[in-house]
C-alpha cells in the first residue's frame, strides 16, 4: 500500500482519509475448505456461516494491524481471528471446528501445513499438541462467566495478551 500511496502523490491528511476506509475480499469458498459435512451443516447454512467466519476473522486482524500496529499470519493469529469468526457465526466456540479448519483433525482442513512448511516432523507434532491445546483452552476460557461479559474488542485483547501460553491455561 506504501507504493500506492507514493504513487499518488498524497499528504498526510489525504493519508489519513484513506486510511480510515478498508476493503476486504472475501471468498464465498467453505471455510478453509471444509464441508459442511464435516461441520454437520446443510450446504446453504455453511455457505452462509462461512461468509460470517472469514468475515470477523479478516475484520479481527484488521483490529489487530489497527489497535496494536502488528497482524501476523501466525498460530497466535489464527487462533484469534478463528475464534472470533466462530463466535461471531454461532455465538459459541468449538475448538474441534479450529482443529479441523486447521488439519489438526483429519478432514479437508490442512492449514497447519502451510504455517508448518519446512519445519521438522517433531517441531509439526509439537505445533500440533501446542494447536490442540490452546484451542481446547479458549473453549474453557468460552464456559466461565466472566467471559460472558466482555465485549469482541475485549476479547480479542484479552487473547492478545495472554498469548498462545495464556490461550493453553484458560488465563485471559
Amino acid at each position: 500500500m506504501k507504493n500506492i500511496i507514493n504513487t499518488l502523490n498524497l499528504n498526510s491528511s489525504e493519508i489519513e482519509v484513506l486510511n480510515e476506509y478498508c476493503t476486504i475480499v472475501l471468498s464465498s469458498k467453505p471455510y478453509s475448505n471444509v464441508t459442511a459435512k464435516e461441520i454437520g451443516l446443510d450446504e446453504k447454512d455453511w455457505q452462509k456461516k462461512s461468509m460470517l467466519i472469514r468475515r470477523a476473522h479478516e475484520c479481527t486482524h484488521f483490529f489487530t494491524k489497527q489497535t496494536y500496529g502488528i497482524a501476523y499470519n501466525n498460530l497466535h493469529d489464527e487462533l484469534m481471528a478463528d475464534f472470533m469468526g466462530l463466535y461471531n457465526a454461532f455465538g459459541f466456540y468449538k475448538a474441534d471446528w479450529f482443529l479441523r479448519f486447521m488439519g489438526v483433525i483429519e478432514g479437508s482442513g490442512k492449514r497447519l501445513d502451510v504455517y508448518t512448511e519446512g519445519l521438522s516432523p517433531n517441531v509439526k507434532a509439537a505445533v500440533a499438541v501446542l494447536t490442540r491445546e490452546a484451542a481446547n483452552g479458549l473453549e474453557r476460557w468460552t464456559q466461565t462467566e466472566e467471559f460472558a461479559t466482555l465485549s469482541y474488542p475485549e476479547m480479542i485483547t484479552r487473547m492478545c495478551r495472554a498469548g498462545i501460553a495464556g490461550m493453553i491455561d484458560s488465563d485471559l
